[in-house]
């Protein structure tokens, strides 16, 4: 009977397909100085769909990947919509978010040009201004 559950591990749940809609998009804002109102910026870049892609696809992957924890923390959110920020801060998805923001703006090289940065997930979640 133990190789049954073993033929459900093996075997993908197709039910990911109940409802569909939009992904929730990840905007994000640096600025030198806390006053400062910069234009949103989507954080990530579209997942590049192409047949060359499909085999090995490391960044397809990695955006999906994010994508799946913004979805999380969405879900958390939407979970408790009065929460405060202090509680809201203490997520692990809310972590996890952070953290995405921060090494993008290592990859695109803007840590040591701004001071300062604030994200926000569609109107969904706005963050405080943070200091990098």
């Amino acid at each position: 009977m133990k190789w049954l559950f073993l033929l459900r591990a093996l075997i993908p749940s197709w039910r990911f397909f109940d409802e569909a809609g939009l992904e929730p998009l990840l905007e994000v804002r640096w600025t030198d100085g806390p006053d400062e109102q910069e234009t949103w910026k989507p954080c990530l870049e579209k997942v590049p769909r192409s047949l060359k892609s499909f085999p090995l696809n490391a960044k397809g992957n990695f955006l999906h990947a994010c994508n799946n924890s913004i979805d999380h923390f969405v879900m958390d959110i939407l979970a408790n919509p009065k929460a405060e920020m202090e509680k809201i801060e203490q997520l692990i998805s809310f972590r996890i978010v952070a953290n995405l923001v921060q090494l993008q703006m290592q990859r695109m090289q803007l840590s040591e040009q701004k001071k300062h940065y604030q994200f926000r997930i569609d109107e969904i979640f706005l963050s405080r201004i943070y200091e990098v």
